[in-house]
Formats: C-alpha cells, structure tokens, sequence
C-alpha cells in the first residue's frame, strides 16, 4: 500500500520535474479544517494568504484511500501547476522547486489556514482583500523566495539539530 502512496506523490513530480522537485502532503489540523468545509477554499484575509493568490487547486472529490493507479496523474493534472492543491475531506500537497520552497509554503499555508479558521469561528463579517492588492504582494513575496525560504529553512534545520533531532540533513 505504501508503494501507491509513494506512487502518486512521484506522479504529481514527474508532471513537473523543474517545479515539482519537492512534493509534500499532509494532514495539518488548519489546513485540513478548510479541506473539510463545504466548498472550502483560501480566502485573501490576511496577509499570509496572499502569499497563495491565485496558486491553489481546488480537488472536490475525495475518493477514500488512494489506490487508484492513476490518482497521481489526476491529481496532478487538478492541480494544473499551482503550488497548492486543497484535496477535499482530506489534506493539501504543496509542492515546491526545493525542500526549502516546498516546507516554507506548507509552514505559510498552514499559518494562513489557521487565521481564517479563527475569522471564521468568531462569526462576524470579515474584510477580504482585493485582487489588485493581494497580486502585487504574492509577486513582491516571489521575487526572492527562493533565498529567503531556504534560509529559513537552514535556520529550521539547525533548530532542530541544536535540539538533538537525530537526522542527517545533509543527504
């Protein structure tokens, strides 16, 4: 079973090899919470979301446990080349040019999700952003993401090794 689920995830990169070079997917309790909801979708509320503006797929069929052979090549083609992909009733793929790229839109998507479900939960109308607004900064946030992400990235590492996570992350 662990080789379809392996299986899917190579298919979404070979759909990408340049882009995709890092596919990660989760059930992260935010980010899962919008997959869950009717028509669940990123909405531009703060400024974490714009970081996403315009980037996520959107895939409304849960179909249970992956075990279709072509369920990569379909969740490839959903995502369309967008970096996120919300898979209704079930978690998001992220995918990325590099691990950094990959993990630091899973961590800002997840902080995204987060806030919208706490807007959400206090039941009050709330300010969406406008298009023009939220386009100008995803492409201020792009233009140097590949630096800043894997910095970030290398700080998290060394986070981690400071803690004595046993892992080697230079391979």
């Amino acid at each position: 079973m662990l080789t379809i689920f392996l299986k899917y995830l190579r298919e979404i990169h070979a759909a990408d090899p340049v882009k995709n070079v890092c596919v990660l997917h989760t059930h992260q309790p935010y980010a899962s919470a919008l997959c869950c909801l009717k028509n669940g979708k990123m909405e531009m509320v703060h400024q974490n979301c714009l970081r996403f503006h315009n980037d996520i797929a959107y895939d409304p069929d849960f179909n249970g446990l992956v075990m279709e052979e072509n369920e990569g090549q379909r969740l490839a083609k959903v995502m369309g080349g967008k970096r996120v992909l919300l898979h209704s009733n079930h978690g998001i793929i992220v995918v990325g040019a590099s691990a950094a790229e990959a993990w630091d839109d899973l961590y800002y998507f997840e902080r995204a999700a987060e806030v919208q479900v706490l807007v959400y939960s206090t039941g009050k109308p709330y300010t969406l952003i406008g298009d023009e607004v939220a386009a100008g900064f995803k492409k201020d946030m792009d233009e140097g993401k590949a630096g800043w992400a894997k910095n970030y990235f290398d700080a998290a590492k060394r986070n981690l090794i400071k803690q004595g996570k046993d892992a080697d992350f230079d391979k």
